[in-house]
């Protein structure tokens, strides 16, 4: 089953305005999540992409150029609702502000989450609410709650720049996560941790917070 469903894997083009690649097939990222299926990539053209993305399918969404999402302060930017999803390549910005909202909100498990600029938020950069997730190389700053928060065990976070943001990284209620090799820096709280047990946290670099 799985060999048949990754040979019929199939890669949509999506372009705001249609400049940078003419014959996409759609100008809007949850258009052509709508009409994926499971196992499909998605590329994203560099562009403006004023939405609320919900990827309730497993997919790979890729930006091409950095393409910048805005949530308008509506809620959640992206909401990712299944598993196994690999997202790279965003600027993603605006989320509504509350602990519950992101501009990436985690609610599903074994997604990566890699390369992407995630800057002014209300909520928190990256929301965590699930677990076994990898997020790595991401650049997080500027967001009013934490810049990662994370609700759930088992996830993996390393190599990230989390700067100037209300919380650098905040675990509430979550263990057993492994958390090495972050910047974390200007933040009004660096590390914080409440009732969360067996956590590895190793050779980040943490200061001026």
């Amino acid at each position: 089953v799985l060999a048949a469903a990754t040979a019929g894997a199939k890669t949509i083009s999506v372009d705001d305005d249609l400049a940078e690649c003419p014959h996409a097939e759609y100008t809007s990222i949850q258009e052509a999540i709508n009409n994926a299926t499971d196992g499909d990539t998605i590329l994203v053209y560099c562009g403006t992409y004023r939405e609320n993305v919900v990827v309730n399918k497993t997919l790979t969404l890729v930006g091409i150029g950095m393409p910048l999402i805005d949530g308008m302060r509506r809620g959640n930017t992206v909401k990712i609702e299944a598993d196994n999803c690999d997202i790279s390549g965003f600027r993603i910005t605006n989320s509504s502000g509350d602990w519950r909202l992101a501009g990436i909100h985690v609610a599903s498990s074994n997604n990566i989450i890699h390369n992407n600029t995630i800057f002014s938020n209300d909520g928190h950069g990256i929301g965590v609410y699930s677990g076994n997730n990898e997020i790595y190389t991401n650049t997080i700053r500027s967001n009013g709650w934490a810049g990662i928060g994370i609700y759930a065990g088992g996830n993996k976070i390393h190599s990230n720049d989390i700067q100037n943001n209300g919380y650098g990284l905040r675990l509430f209620k979550a263990g057993g996560n492994v958390i090495h090799s972050n910047v974390i820096k200007n933040n009004g709280y660096g590390f914080y941790l409440y009732a969360s047990s067996n956590n590895i946290i190793h050779s980040n670099i943490i200061s001026s917070n």
